[in-house]
């Protein structure tokens, strides 16, 4: 699903923020938050799936 492969990029993001010698945290918070928002329309969309996957 396209959203999966939004939050795995967004995570791989961060992995690659948090490396920097001054990563930038705003940015972070920011990608955080749309995961977050994206995990929770997932759920929603799965729970209306046959069998909830």
């Amino acid at each position: 699903m396209g959203l999966e492969r939004e939050v795995r990029a967004h995570e791989a993001k961060i992995r690659r923020e948090l490396k920097k010698k001054h990563p930038d945290l705003g940015l972070i918070r920011h990608w955080q938050k749309e995961i977050e928002a994206w995990r929770r329309q997932l759920e929603r969309l799965r729970s209306k799936l046959p069998g909830g996957r």
